[in-house]
């Protein structure tokens, strides 16, 4: 049977990995003359945020470093839309048949560049592995231990998929530089054991006693016959818990038209039990 790595990301992990790329794409603008506001970057847990994601991504491009792997996909339109982040919408910026001008080439450029910087972040190490195929199903399955980084521009946006080992090892790299951020955990509310524990059935055995025959006894049994318990008749019988361990006691009877068990309290005092 193949193992897979059941990863539960906290809250700190997901700051952590924002506060780390936030600076990234700050930087990024700064260096291209973006405006920073109008990029938004959300850290998610993949299996949260893989429902949310567009109907068909485009993989374009992986990264690799050991056994971490990241996955970039963004739709086709993401560099024209980085070039009207850096130049506007003006009509003498379209893009023309055949001709690549500056303005066109910059915002490719500059998108490439994003995406190199975010890859050197999120995956220290990581070598550029080629056009990425679709991640494997078991990267959004619950507790998978990948993580989803979004990068929204506008109505458009572009997807950074890391998996376990890649979160992991991002993890060691946040710890040894002090970035590391950890969210104190919330206090735990009281709980009402008896009323959460109220409707929950128990089973309770009630033992009427034992019968020790020997196997031609058995064999000569007919119907009618009384088999002789170890039991008297006036005892008490004891109630069994679940675990196996006498509760109480009691005395078999009738309620109506069903048997009925009236139960004893007794007071155990230096290991005798008595009878109240």
């Amino acid at each position: 049977m193949q193992q897979r790595a059941y990863t539960l990301l906290g809250d700190d992990v997901l700051l952590s990995v924002r506060r780390l790329l936030e600076p990234v794409v700050r930087t990024w603008c700064a260096d291209w003359g973006a405006a920073y506001d109008e990029l938004a970057l959300e850290c998610r847990r993949a299996w949260d945020d893989g429902d949310q994601l567009p109907a068909t991504p485009q993989w374009r491009q992986s990264w690799l470093a050991d056994a971490g792997l990241m996955a970039q996909a963004w739709p086709a339109e993401m560099p024209a839309q980085v070039q009207r982040l850096l130049f506007g919408a003006e009509r003498q910026y379209a893009s023309q048949v055949g001709v690549p001008h500056s303005a066109q080439a910059a915002g490719v450029a500059a998108w490439r560049d994003l995406l190199e910087r975010l890859a050197a972040a999120a995956l220290p190490g990581g070598i550029a592995a080629g056009a990425a195929t679709p991640p494997p199903a078991s990267l959004w399955r619950y507790a998978s231990g990948a993580l989803l980084v979004q990068l929204q521009l506008e109505r458009h946006s572009a997807q950074l998929l890391l998996n376990d080992a890649a979160v992991q090892a991002l993890l060691v790299h946040l710890a040894s530089c002090g970035l590391l951020v950890r969210v104190p955990d919330a206090p735990l509310a009281p709980v009402d054991l008896q009323r959460l524990l109220a409707a929950q059935p128990v089973d309770l055995p009630v033992a009427l006693g034992q019968a020790e025959v020997d196997l031609g006894s058995l064999m000569r049994l007919q119907v009618g016959d009384v088999i002789r318990l170890d039991r008297a008749a006036d005892r008490a019988l004891p109630v069994y818990g679940p675990s196996g361990v006498a509760l109480f006691d009691g005395y078999l009877g009738r309620s109506g038209d069903v048997m009925a068990l009236e139960l004893l309290v007794h007071d155990f005092n230096d290991g005798v039990k008595h009878e109240q």
